[in-house]
């Protein structure tokens, strides 16, 4: 038997309704881009690109694929893509090496025929238990998600970044049968249809005081198109179950553990008890599987904020983000504020920084830069609720003496660049993202004002029900956890001014906006290579100052200098940033950022 994919998405499927016009996603890009025959709507031609999309026949094991040979590290799940003809290999070189989109099925193996192993992934042929058949044979064949990163400089991932759409790939399968009494041999072929569920990221994470046991009631949801203001429970097609993972704090149980088709996959989380006192921390990780278990999705459970490490010999992380020098966020949930370069002085409040229209949807270039009073913003500064314009908030110069004068206690200090870096590089750290509620919450919500919005401070105070957005940064052993939110807005960033000038460019000074340099849609040449940054502009995520000034080695081999950590909630990036993406020490100064504390 043989198997091979013909068509595989990078793009969302079902982003465009035929008859109606209606564009609820820029669906139109998809084919100018890396057009798929089988998803434009009228066959419009171009290639088909399968070594971008998100199947593999054969087990996946890098996390990341990198073209920069000085990280390869496979026991890490970094992998170096390798050379061909003195040129770094792409996507296509690896996929069609690896033979990710083709693959032989034989029960014995024989001279340049693929075995059955695990390293491959297995797979069966043969007679159905208890069919009573001896002419049916049954066939499982393997089908496997490829790396979360494939070269980050792209933007493509194995992960689907859609949480509205599923996205779709088709493979041929070809079977040799010799029939009884026939010495020729037949070829049968079907083609199978492959969807990737949509991305689930609400819920994702659970957190509770050291002293509130109060149950949550768990409903999986999904936004069910990219513009919607509401997100929807979806049924199991096939049983689901739900179990606590093993390696935690044995802190939880659930209320139900299985269910069967056509049944929403809901349950209770029951706290078992309280934390024995306030410095005490305790994780959970709730695995769940889903339609005919096929599909996973992972939630993350804490009870209590004390400081803990993550890696062995690895600093202890704080809980909470930075609020003002000497005080942090009493919530995980809370952003906290944000600060230009070296500057704690003048905390920009969290209550300032909320999307300029509401809901924040349908949202285009124009949505951030036409907005001529938010040029230069009079912001509320945590400290005394002074009002200050972005303009005459300072910050320092970047160096190796850049001194942060954090006011917490003496064993406390600004994270930096090795205490992220430990996070990247440890075997046993991975990264989940999506929606954490708290204290104020006992079930998951449905609208995305009240999802995304928790809002703890000043009079823009939202907190009953709601949950916020971030990246939870996880040890599968023993099932510790942070989470980094990425704000109520969605965006954990203000961009410093631009050198341009224009009417077309005001309104972008200290404007609210994840991403550091891209404002418009993102311009061919150069699209072709990285479509998933078609719209980073819009795109959500956060950016975290390190304390010191680092130098750094990308992606593609090139040194630099970073001072921040990067965290692309749209295409699953958690890395360092460059330098000059956040500082311009002749014109502009600094952007301004998130800060987490560690103590050693």
């Amino acid at each position: 038997m043989k198997a091979k994919i013909i068509t595989n998405n990078w793009a969302p499927n079902g982003a465009y309704t035929e008859g109606d016009g209606r564009l609820d996603y820029a669906y139109w890009y998809d084919y100018d881009v890396t057009s798929h025959k089988d998803y434009t709507d009228k066959n419009k031609g171009g290639q088909n690109q399968p070594w971008n999309g998100f199947l593999s026949l054969c087990r996946t094991t890098a996390t990341v694929l990198t073209q920069n040979k000085s990280l390869n590290d496979p026991e890490n799940g970094v992998v170096w893509l390798g050379e061909k003809d003195g040129k770094a290999k792409g996507n296509k070189e690896y996929y069609e090496d690896s033979k990710s989109g083709e693959r032989d099925y034989v029960i014995e193996a024989k001279e340049n025929i693929e075995e059955n192993t695990e390293e491959l992934g297995k797979f069966t042929i043969g007679n159905p238990v208890g069919a009573g058949n001896e002419q049916n044979i049954t066939a499982h064949i393997p089908l496997y998600t490829r790396a979360k990163q494939m070269i980050i400089s792209t933007g493509y991932t194995g992960n689907n970044p859609y949480v509205a759409y599923r996205r779709r790939a088709t493979v041929e399968i070809q079977a040799g049968i010799r029939f009884a009494n026939s010495e020729k041999i037949t070829i049968l072929k079907d083609t199978a249809e492959i969807l990737q569920v949509r991305r689930v990221v609400n819920p994702k994470g659970i957190y509770r005081s050291w002293d509130n046991d109060t149950p949550f009631h768990v409903t999986l949801m999904r936004l069910p198109r990219e513009n919607s203001t509401a997100f929807e429970s979806f049924t199991s097609e096939g049983p689901w179950k739900a179990e606590v993972v093993e390696g935690g704090d044995n802190m939880i149980s659930l209320s139900r553990t299985a269910g069967e088709t056509g049944t929403p996959i809901d349950f209770k989380v029951i706290f078992n008890s309280k934390c024995p006192n306030k410095d005490t921390s305790r994780f959970a990780i709730i695995r769940i599987n889903y339609h005919n278990y096929t599909c996973q999705h992972l939630i993350f459970v804490r009870q209590g904020d004390a400081p803990i490490p993550l890696v062995k010999n690895g600093a202890k992380w704080h809980t909470c983000n930075l609020v003002t020098a000497n005080r942090e966020a009493e919530s995980p949930l809370d952003e906290g504020s944000l600060f230009k370069y070296g500057n704690l002085k003048d905390a920009i409040a969290a209550s300032n920084q909320v999307n300029y229209k509401d809901p924040w949807i349908n949202v285009t270039p124009e949505s951030f830069h036409v907005w001529f009073p938010y040029n230069n913003p009079n912001l509320t500064l945590a400290t005394d609720n002074e009002l200050k314009h972005w303009a005459d908030i300072s910050s320092e110069i970047p160096s190796a003496t850049t001194q942060w004068d954090l006011l917490l206690s003496d064993n406390v200090r600004i994270a930096k660049y090795n205490d992220f870096k430990a996070l990247f590089d440890n075997k046993d750290i991975e990264q989940g993202y999506g929606v954490l509620y708290g204290d104020e919450s006992s079930t998951t919500a449905t609208d995305i004002r009240q999802v995304y919005g928790y809002m703890a401070d000043g009079e823009n105070k939202n907190t009953e029900g709601c949950g916020i957005r971030g990246c939870f940064v996880y040890n599968k052993t023993n099932s510790r956890n942070l989470f980094f939110p990425i704000g109520a807005s969605g965006y954990g960033h203000r961009k410093r001014a631009n050198s341009q000038t224009g009417a077309e460019l005001q309104g972008r000074s200290g404007i609210l906006r994840y991403a550091a340099g891209r404002v418009d849609r993102y311009p061919d040449p150069g699209l072709g290579d990285r479509p998933l940054f078609y719209d980073l502009y819009m795109r959500p995520g956060a950016i975290y100052w390190l304390s010191d000034y680092s130098d750094v080695t990308d992606a593609n081999g090139n040194t630099d200098k970073t001072i921040g950590w990067d965290i692309n909630y749209f295409t699953f990036d958690f890395n360092f940033i460059h330098k000059t993406n956040l500082y311009n020490n002749s014109t502009d100064g600094s952007d301004a950022c998130f800060i987490r504390c560690v103590e050693d």
